[in-house]
């Protein structure tokens, strides 16, 4: 059994009877990211068992489409985003389980299909200007967890590990660690892709800097523009290039809109204000999060999210997957949802946790 931790399908081999395939990072071969899935392909309209295998390429490609300023052919304003597990339904095609990038692009990609899909994120839902914004606001907003035990609220936006080699922060809401990361798009250099522990598979794909521009177009990456540049910038720039170091000085692409407007999938943006609170959560509403594009468009095309919802378990049934899900602030309060297929996007923590709570159950986990 072919178990992969980011962006898993859950039990799901590299090939099943039921015409799945997995591709790299676990993307389902056969959804077209960038056309109308019942017009891109020569097939009658999709079920959850009728998915059909496709090249990768072609399905990361796509068509013109999401990319051309939001005018997408999904209705207009996106499903509600729902709290807790109460408010969920008996059985789901596909749940995806996290909010951050890889839950997003699978939401997005899978709802695109004409799928019944379900996402699940343990956080809340948080808007522009909700976060936080002083010292105080950030000590609320934080959980902290040491030798299995937490100290804050379980749905904190900022999730810190303490472990006794290591630390790791994660963001907890929906739009998981793209709430709080530094929204940066850097392209790897090509010594990064060429190590030869990396799979053959991504060594050798000519197309990843297409596949690249894809996504960075998806989640609108631009350099800051030269009419805004800042002091520290230019001095930045100046010792790079200056006193024949012969450096070369280059300006990240950051995932954040400087105009007003609708994105890649139709969400409304403002213009970045230039506060540096990317990593504490945008209050202006111009960074590009993931709940902002993949899952804004998941969500226009008919994926219902859920915040709030944490996994504790997932087991086989007869007829696909049951999932056990628990109100995150008072886990207590638990609901059994079944669905054919599970995708397991919860980060190196999450999904690792929910997979080792489930082996403690009977699950069939490799090493």
């Amino acid at each position: 059994m072919c178990w992969h931790l980011v962006g898993t399908w859950v039990g799901v081999p590299w090939c099943t009877p039921t015409g799945f395939r997995v591709g790299t990072n676990g993307v389902p071969h056969s959804v077209d990211e960038g056309a109308h899935p019942r017009k891109s392909l020569d097939q009658p309209p999709l079920s959850s068992h009728s998915i059909l295998p496709r090249s990768h390429r072609e399905c990361l490609r796509g068509h013109a489409g999401p990319l051309d300023g939001g005018r997408i052919d999904a209705p207009p304003t996106p499903r509600a985003i729902r709290t807790g597990p109460k408010c969920l339904r008996t059985r789901y095609d596909v749940i995806v389980v996290g909010t951050g990038p890889a839950g997003s692009v699978m939401a997005y990609r899978l709802a695109r299909a004409g799928l019944n899909v379900a996402v699940l994120e343990r956080g809340r839902a948080i808007e522009p200007g909700a976060f936080p914004e002083s010292a105080g606001d950030l000590a609320k907003n934080a959980q902290l967890w040491r030798n299995g035990r937490r100290l804050g609220p379980a749905d904190a936006l900022f999730d810190l590990r303490v472990f006794d080699d290591l630390m790791v922060l994660t963001g907890c809401g929906v739009g998981g660690t793209s709430l709080i990361n530094a929204s940066v798009s850097v392209m790897p250099d090509d010594q990064v892709m060429s190590d030869r522990r990396w799979p053959a598979e991504i060594r050798n794909d000519a197309d990843w800097p297409a596949d690249v521009a894809r996504v960075r177009a998806m989640v609108g990456a631009e350099e800051l523009p030269q009419e805004r540049t800042p002091g520290k910038l230019d001095a930045l720039e100046s010792m790079a290039t200056g006193d024949g170091l012969g450096g070369v000085a280059e300006r990240a692409p950051l995932n954040v809109s400087f105009c007003d407007g609708p994105n890649s999938t139709g969400a409304e943006m403002s213009a970045c204000n230039g506060c540096g609170n990317c990593m504490t959560g945008c209050n202006v509403g111009a960074k590009e999060t993931y709940d902002r594009n993949y899952l804004h468009g998941a969500r226009r095309w008919g994926a219902s999210v859920y915040a709030r919802c944490s996994v504790r378990q997932v087991s086989p049934t007869a007829h696909g997957w049951a999932v056990t899900v628990a109100d995150t602030s008072h886990p207590s309060v638990r609901r059994r949802v079944e669905a054919d297929q599970v995708v397991l996007a919860a980060g190196a923590l999450g999904s690792t946790e929910i997979l080792l709570r489930s082996r403690a159950e009977g699950l069939d986990v490799s090493p």
